[in-house]
């Protein structure tokens, strides 16, 4: 580990960030692309959803969240925030318990988000609500899968811990 501290010691190819808390190690920077999905893609992602109020807001809350919220769940800017680069584009699969938990908790983050920013905060507050157990569910249920991604499941819970930490206690205290 201290080798990996050592600039002059770097293989080609290694790069050493010049901010935030990953400037100790060297890095490999690997442009990750910026997730987008069709309209129809991201469509057939919420067919399932029961409710036209669900399914009507869910695809405005996923270019929001790709758009803004993602954006400001690191304290700086840096290609490797997982939020940004990964957390979208496996969500969006939305195949397994698993993609569909961090989806909706991906929901439950944009909404949170939009509603502290102060538009139709009651409304808004609520669909993170709702977002949020439907993630739980998911989650729940994912976790009883015979073989788990592992991953995928650590970045719904991590996603829907800040959900709850900055927007969904906050709105319960409100009440």
């Amino acid at each position: 580990m201290i080798a990996e501290c050592d600039v002059e010691s770097l293989k080609p190819g290694v790069s050493v960030k010049s901010a935030g808390p990953f400037t100790v190690f060297a890095s490999k920077t690997i442009d990750t692309p910026h997730p987008r999905a069709s309209l129809s893609d991201v469509e057939q992602l919420f067919g399932e959803l029961k409710g036209t109020r669900l399914r009507s807001q869910a695809h405005n809350l996923f270019r929001h969240y790709t758009s803004c919220t993602a954006f400001n769940m690191m304290p700086f800017q840096d290609s490797r925030n997982p939020w940004l680069s990964c957390y979208p584009s496996m969500a969006r699969s939305g195949c397994t318990r698993g993609q569909k938990s961090l989806l909706y908790a991906i929901l439950a983050q944009a909404a949170g988000n939009l509603a502290h920013l102060g538009n139709n905060r009651e409304e808004l507050l609520v669909l993170a609500m709702m977002f949020y157990g439907i993630a739980i569910k998911l989650l729940r249920e994912s976790l009883e899968e015979k073989a788990p991604d592992f991953s995928i499941i650590l970045a719904s819970i991590l996603t829907l811990v800040m959900a709850e930490v900055r927007y969904i206690s906050s709105y319960s205290r409100s009440r």
